[in-house]
């Protein structure tokens, strides 16, 4: 009885894993969200719920808020501070 629930949990788990597609287009959509506003990133994770799934993701786009937040030059936009 257990082997049939979890056969039926590996094949709900299979269906929710997104596709290395819907990823790659995820990312896409978080950089273009960054290049629009600094820190925007990291602030859509942390709405969606997340951040704890995309660490790397929320530091970045912190780090990059807080280089502009200093006015230092930032290499994520070209040098733009």
């Amino acid at each position: 009885m257990a082997s049939r629930h979890e056969h039926r949990l590996r094949a709900l788990e299979a269906r929710l894993k997104p596709s290395p597609e819907r990823k790659a287009r995820a990312l896409e959509l978080l950089n273009r969200l960054e290049e629009l506003e600094p820190g925007g990133a990291a602030s859509a994770v942390r709405q969606l719920g997340f951040a704890d799934r995309m660490p790397l993701v929320v530091a970045q786009s912190d780090r990059h808020a807080g280089t502009h937040a200093a006015g230092a030059p930032c290499e994520h936009c070209g040098g733009a501070a």
